[in-house]
C-alpha cells in the first residue's frame, strides 16, 4: 500500500532495544531507561542539519528568548523545554529567489511544544528509572509542583498572546499558533482555557479533553476552522487508516477559502531514528485527509494543500525524504509539491533532549507543506 519496498523496510526495521541502557549501581535495581535519540539528529553534526534547495528552506525563526538552559526555577520565567518556532510564509522564495512559490503566503505558523506537567516518569510496574526521568526536559532532575506548573501556564498564556500579536503586526499576516503537550488533567486544562478566554481576542480550538493539541489565533478571522475526526476513516477495503496509538499523535484543522481547502496538521510524533517510520506515519495522515475529502466532502478535481507542523521528534530537513515518498498508488495520489521548512540558524536544535540543558543537534519542530490534486 505504501511506496516503500518491503525489503527495504525489513532491512531497516526499527528496534527500540538499541536505545535502551541500564543502570547497575550498588543498592539499586537494574532498571532500564530510554535515551532519546530523536530522529536523524542524534548522529548528525549541526552543519549537516539541512541542505538548502528548492524543497528545503530555512525560514523558521526559533525565539530563544523563551528558552533557558539554566537550572529550572519558575521565578526566572521559564516557559518550556522547546522554543517557539515562527514560520513566516512571506519569506518563501522560488528557486530563482525572486517570488514566493506559495499559494497561501499571508500566514505565519507558530509551533510550540509547551512541555507537559513535570511529573516523574516511572516504569509500567511503578519503579523509578535510573537516573530519574520527568515529563519535562528542563535542566535539573526535579519534579515540577502543581503551584509551579500553574504559574508556568499563566506565563505561557502571556507569551502566546505576545507572540501572536507581535507576528500579526510585524509580518502583516494571519498568525496561527499550534501547541503540543497541553495537559489533559482537567484542572490544568480548565486553567489554561479560562486564561485564554480572559485574554482579549484569543480563540482556542482543541479536538477533545483528552487531546494534547490546540490551535490558538486572534479574532476576528475571516475564516472558520473545523476539526477533522480521523478516528472513523477507512480505506475502501475497510481497513483502518491509523492505529489507535497513532490517532493520539496529531490533530487536524481545516477551512475553505475561495473554493480551496487548507488543512493544518498539529503533530507530536513518536520519536524514531528511522526515516521510513516517520514517513509511513505522516503518509497515513495524508491518506486520511485525502479519503475525507473524497468520501465525506465529496470533492472532485480539487487542489488540496496540507501543512504539517509541530514536534516531529525528527529532523525532517535531512536528505532522503522527498515528495515521492508520500505518493500513494492505491489512492492514485501524486504529490505535486513538497516544502520542508526548518530554522534559519542552519537548522540547529532549539529544544532540550535531557535534564541537563543539552540542546538537540538539529531542529525537530519543523513544518512541511504538501500540494496534490484529487
Amino acid at each position: 500500500m505504501f511506496s516503500r519496498e518491503k525489503k527495504k523496510n525489513k532491512n531497516r526495521q526499527y528496534s527500540r532495544k538499541k536505545n535502551w541502557k541500564s543502570s547497575n549501581k550498588k543498592g539499586k535495581k537494574n532498571i532500564k531507561y530510554l535515551t532519546k535519540m530523536r530522529g536523524g539528529s542524534g548522529s548528525s553534526p549541526p552543519e549537516k542539519c539541512f541542505k538548502p534547495g528548492p524543497s528545503v528552506q530555512n525560514i523558521g525563526f526559533a525565539d530563544l528568548s523563551y528558552l533557558s538552559n539554566q537550572k529550572y526555577d519558575i521565578s526566572k520565567n521559564m516557559l518550556s523545554d522547546h522554543a517557539p518556532v515562527i514560520y513566516d510564509f512571506n519569506l518563501l522564495t522560488s528557486p530563482d529567489k525572486t517570488t514566493s512559490p506559495d499559494k497561501n503566503p499571508n500566514i505565519t505558523l507558530i509551533t510550540w511544544n509547551i512541555a507537559k506537567f513535570g511529573e516523574e516518569i516511572k516504569s509500567n510496574i511503578g519503579v523509578s528509572f535510573t537516573p530519574p526521568q520527568y515529563h519535562h526536559k528542563f535542566n535539573g532532575l526535579t519534579i515540577e509542583t502543581e503551584e509551579q506548573y500553574e504559574q508556568r501556564i499563566q506565563n505561557l498564556i502571556c507569551a502566546i498572546a505576545r507572540l501572536l500579536n507581535e507576528n500579526k503586526t510585524k509580518n502583516k499576516t494571519t498568525a496561527f499558533l499550534f501547541c503540543q503537550e497541553l495537559s489533559t488533567k482537567p484542572e490544568h486544562r480548565k486553567l489554561f482555557i479560562d486564561l485564554i478566554s480572559k485574554t482579549p481576542n484569543l480563540t482556542f480550538i482543541s479536538g477533545s479533553e483528552e487531546s494534547e493539541f490546540c490551535l490558538i489565533y486572534i479574532e476576528p478571522l475571516p475564516i472558520k476552522f473545523k476539526i477533522l475526526d480521523a478516528t472513523t476513516l477507512q480505506y475502501s477495503n475497510g481497513k483502518s487508516i491509523l492505529k489507535k496509538k497513532e490517532l493520539k499523535r496529531f490533530e487536524i484543522y481545516y477551512y475553505l477559502v475561495k473554493k480551496l481547502y487548507f488543512f493544518y496538521v498539529n503533530v507530536h510524533a513518536i520519536y524514531t531514528t528511522k526515516d521510513d517510520e516517520i514517513v509511513e506515519f505522516l503518509k497515513k495522515i495524508i491518506d486520511a485527509i485525502q479519503i475525507y475529502c473524497s468520501d465525506t466532502l465529496k470533492l472532485k478535481k480539487q487542489n488540496i494543500t496540507i501543512y504539517i507542523i509541530g514536534d516531529f521528534n525528527f529532523n525532517m530537513a535531512i536528505d532522503g525524504i522527498n515528495a515521492n515518498d508520500f505518493n500513494n498508488t492505491y489512492l492514485n495520489r501524486n504529490i505535486t509539491k513538497m516544502l520542508k521548512l526548518t530554522t534559519n540558524n542552519e537548522g540547529r536544535g532549539h529544544s532540550f533532549k535531557d535534564n541537563s540543558g543539552t540542546f538537540e543537534d538539529c531542529n525537530i519542530d519543523c513544518c512541511l507543506k504538501f500540494e496534490f490534486s484529487l
